[in-house]
């Protein structure tokens, strides 16, 4: 399921770079990039405090629901043609997702800790992880341009929620969690 969110992730970003450059123009698309990484860079303050306070399966089953509700509010705007909000929902909800993003991440690396592994079996989840994020990275550009041809901006959006779903199916039962 890490694989296909990732693939999701990568996906949406190109797809919305290129939405973004055909529709509006390269300032729209430098306002996105920003607005995409910004919550990152915020939340390298506060991710480890937040995720220590709830705990990380908590941290991960809201930032993920939050994160799909916030694209599933952006591919609604987008499948019902609200062209006069559409470019500030795109840069006010990319930002709230990658805000649960930037928690989601980091949470996700340390609920391995909480299961009794060994030192070999801990390496092995972190760079089964580590791998499907370098491998959607190069993955995910090259699958989006026959995605997006066919189903458009609101077919990626869904892909991603679909993808994020299954992600979240998969976190909240995974060992009963």
């Amino acid at each position: 399921s890490q694989i296909f969110s990732k693939l999701a992730d990568r996906a949406l970003l190109v797809g919305f770079s290129w939405y973004l450059i055909n529709k509006y123009s390269g300032n729209a698309l430098s306002i996105y990039l920003t607005v995409s990484m910004l919550p990152h860079l915020i939340m390298v303050f506060m991710s480890g405090r937040l995720i220590n306070r709830y705990s990380p399966v908590t941290v991960l089953r809201y930032a993920e629901f939050f994160r799909s509700i916030a694209i599933g509010l952006l591919g609604l705007i987008l499948a019902l043609h609200l062209y006069q909000i559409e470019l500030l929902a795109i840069i006010v909800l990319t930002f709230s997702a990658n805000l649960f993003a930037a928690l989601f991440n980091p949470a996700l690396l340390t609920v391995p800790k909480q299961f009794e592994l060994s030192g070999q079996q801990y390496q092995r989840i972190v760079a089964l992880l580590n791998s499907s994020a370098s491998a959607a990275r190069m993955i995910g550009p090259i699958m989006v341009l026959p995605m997006f041809s066919y189903l458009g901006i609101v077919g990626l959006v869904s892909f991603y929620i679909c993808s994020h779903g299954l992600l979240s199916f998969f976190s909240t039962t995974m060992h009963g969690m």
